[in-house]
């Protein structure tokens, strides 16, 4: 499938079923951010993940941890078809990737040491001496990442250095930039003016 928006689906019932689904997600995001923005207390932070780096379990989730670990090179007992000693080498090598970031975390941040338990949003109390201690920090949801085993793409003076000697036996001819995918339009060439109006 493309991205092309002359795709057409002839099922209007399945368009009003995700419209459905739509509004109610956009409904609770926009209730569960007006509180958010209410509370005084807390401030919200949104860390960012970025695709090629490797899997970090402290600020990440994964969605695909099955097949992960079922396709883990370095404890995997069999292998495709085809895989030489020096190709199961090169993938033992392999680290966890972030292919795809669905969902950046979210951390709340609190001013002051720990609150009491008759402590409420509009009159936080804390505990005996703790008022001004600095800021307390929770991870609410890690992000949510989908990884792939590889090796991170490499760059030498702006160049990509990608080939199937460094990306092993899986390569099929390196990443694809989004404006590259079939289907995205491409930008329009800038036309510089040099002044002559004729």
């Amino acid at each position: 499938m493309t991205l092309s928006p002359k795709v057409k689906s002839n099922s209007t019932r399945h368009y009003k079923a995700i419209g459905r689904d739509l509004y109610n997600i956009i409904v609770k995001a926009g209730i569960i951010s007006l509180i958010m923005r209410c509370d005084p207390h807390t401030i919200y932070h949104f860390p960012h993940s970025f695709k090629e780096t490797v899997f970090d379990g402290r600020t990440m989730e994964v969605v695909n941890f099955e097949d992960m670990q079922a396709e883990d090179p370095r404890s995997r007992k069999s292998w495709p078809q085809g895989y030489t000693k020096d190709d199961k080498d090169t993938a033992r090598n392999y680290s966890p990737l972030t292919q795809i970031i669905l969902m950046d975390g979210i951390e709340a941040y609190r001013r002051g040491g720990w609150e009491t338990a008759d402590s409420t949003r509009w009159s936080p109390e804390y505990a005996q001496g703790t008022e001004n201690e600095g800021f307390r920090v929770r991870r609410i949801v890690p992000a949510w990442t989908y990884l792939r085993w590889g090796k991170p793409r490499r760059f030498e003076r702006g160049v990509e250095i990608a080939n199937e000697k460094i990306h092993g036996k899986d390569w099929n001819g390196g990443f694809v930039e989004f404006q590259d995918v079939e289907g995205v339009p491409k930008p329009r060439p800038v036309v510089e003016n040099d002044g002559d109006s004729s």
